[in-house]
């Protein structure tokens, strides 16, 4: 076995580790084999880092976060629910305004891959995506949501290029799910997406108040040896996904200094994409 077989066999091995407690689904994501293609990245790139948090605006939550990234200067990507979003518009607001993206997580926060099977991605497209990006818009005309990340990570290749062609990017660990599985134990199909693209799952949820074992620096561990598995691999770019919790808040104080004084800049996600200036064009409407 050589070198780079040992580093992708140790990283299926670690990966699985991390998951292992955040039930079937995501276990059976950590197994799945990684194709020697998706090891290959540039060894010069610039060293990046995309913050992201999912399921809010929650409000006895944010403002910690957002005050936490202030003190950090690191920007974010907030993946808001649409109903957490109607109910909470200053909260949305807040975040724009202190330089934070904005993006959809749809407007539940329900296993959209079922939606789609039962009710068609059409469904899930006006129920779901408009309806989200409506309340966003009528919250400030000029938040235009672009990056989207489904519920659980759980989305069909079809509903991913569904809503893809509404035109935002759609956020995930590199996987989908089979159709015809999606009602029992799901079978998950590695896709071709290179692993940089691929979300880092920061397991907060697993250390966060109400578990019963609160434990920031925890989180922070299992992000610190989840991009060290992927240097080994070439890969210096990373989105770390998050939620809007007090046990994330305080790993921020340790994950961005850390990270930080390792080389990586902290930049939006927009830019980390290489999306920035075309954002920038459409906003103009050129």
């Amino acid at each position: 076995m050589n070198n780079f077989h040992k580093e992708a066999e140790m990283a299926n091995w670690t990966r699985r580790e991390f998951i292992s407690r955040s039930g079937a689904v995501l276990t059976a994501i950590c197994d799945l084999p990684l194709s020697a293609g998706e090891f290959i990245a540039p060894i010069k790139e610039r060293k990046q880092i995309a913050l992201t948090f999912d399921d809010g605006p929650k409000p006895a939550k944010l403002p910690a976060v957002l005050k936490a990234l202030w003190e950090n200067s690191a920007p974010a990507a907030f993946f808001f629910l649409g109903a957490a979003a109607a109910k909470n518009p200053r909260l949305v607001l807040r975040a724009a305004e202190a330089g934070h993206e904005i993006a959809s997580h749809g407007f539940g926060h329900g296993r959209l891959d079922r939606v789609a099977v039962s009710r068609g991605d059409g469904y899930v497209i006006e129920n779901e995506i408009r309806k989200t990006e409506n309340v966003l818009r009528k919250i400030n005309p000029a938040i235009k949501p672009r990056f989207f990340r489904p519920p659980f990570w759980m989305i069909t290749e079809s509903l991913e290029k569904t809503i893809a062609a509404e035109g935002y990017f759609v956020n995930h660990l590199g996987v989908v799910v089979d159709p015809a599985t999606v009602f029992g134990k799901p079978k998950l199909i590695n896709t071709a997406r290179p692993i940089w693209q691929r979300d880092v799952n920061s397991l907060d949820y697993e250390y966060a108040e109400g578990s019963g074992r609160f434990n920031p620096e925890a989180i922070a561990s299992v992000v610190r040896r989840q991009v060290k598995i992927r240097e080994r691999l070439g890969v210096f770019r990373h989105v770390i996904a998050m939620h809007e919790l007090e046990a994330t808040t305080a790993a921020l104080a340790i994950i961005v200094p850390e990270l930080r004084s390792r080389g990586y800049e902290f930049v939006r996600l927009s830019e980390f994409f290489g999306f920035a200036e075309k954002l920038k064009a459409a906003e103009k409407g050129e």
